[in-house]
């Protein structure tokens, strides 16, 4: 937006919608000789209206020059000197490296630590309210194999595809997260019944019965899983409990050599 179109214009014009409500507070805080910094989304106007982050300080003029004086002005419009800090890429760049720390590079899932992070807030959300829910332990079936036959490109892409059926059975407030190797974690929270866990359980292994496509190439691979499934509170009150006894339930499965699941027992 040109210069002159913003000249005069009120200082809220630029800002985000969501973000008015910090203004008054800021503005005292700058009226009392406190210089105030805050993190507030302006408008841009390049290529269409859009949003950027901005650092903005906001202070007196005394403050930065006492020979100003507050003559020009009345004491209920008083001046303010204002510093703009575009931080979108700073902040950008942050949340991708958070981004990175808690989530899976090859299928872009939560990884184990943010998992087991969300787990234990289950367990503690759960055990307050009452509620039930289901931690499952996924793992594939003669992965290896699809390994040494097409290659691990070919096995990096069998997991991305697994990864985001798999992700498909679930609600949105459930998590998918990629535990390790060919193994993946799911937490269904606020369970009715266990049938629900078993219902979530027998999508999860129809999602994976049409073989998957490989582009630039006529290779179609399919893959079964292995299921476990423990609940709280039946099997467990305790994170790490519950990830343990799920694991068993599948390798219980694993034993029998066939894609199904199994309730720990």
């Amino acid at each position: 937006m040109p210069a002159e179109e913003l000249i005069g214009q009120p200082f809220s014009q630029l800002v985000n919608e969501d973000d008015i409500a910090k203004l008054p507070l800021f503005f005292e805080k700058a009226e009392a000789g406190e210089p105030i910094t805050q993190e507030i989304k302006l408008k841009t106007h390049s290529g269409g209206i859009g949003y950027q982050d901005f650092d903005i300080t906001i202070t007196s003029p005394l403050e930065v020059n006492p020979a100003l004086t507050h003559a020009k002005f009345s004491p209920e419009n008083p001046p303010f000197l204002g510093i703009a800090r575009d931080i979108t890429e700073r902040k950008r760049t942050l949340e991708l490296l958070e981004f990175r720390a808690s989530h899976d590079s090859l299928t872009e899932l939560p990884n184990r630590s943010l998992f087991m992070d969300r787990l234990r807030l289950a367990v503690s959300q759960a055990r307050r309210n009452g509620q039930k829910f289901a931690v499952l332990f996924i793992d594939l079936n003669d992965f290896k194999v699809v390994n040494d036959t097409y290659g691990h490109g070919i096995g990096d892409q069998l997991l991305q595809k697994v990864a985001a059926g798999l992700k498909h059975c679930l609600r949105e407030g459930d998590t998918l997260a990629r535990y390790g190797g060919d193994e993946f974690m799911a937490l269904l929270p606020s369970l009715d019944e266990k049938k629900d866990a078993a219902t979530v359980a027998r999508k999860l292994l129809t999602s994976l019965e049409t073989p998957f496509h490989f582009e630039g190439c006529d290779l179609r691979v399919s893959i079964g899983i292995s299921i476990g499934i423990a609940l709280y509170p039946e099997d467990g009150d305790g994170a790490e409990t519950l990830v343990e006894r799920a694991d068993m339930a599948m390798y219980a499965v694993k034993r029998k050599k066939k894609n199904d699941f199994y309730f720990y027992s």
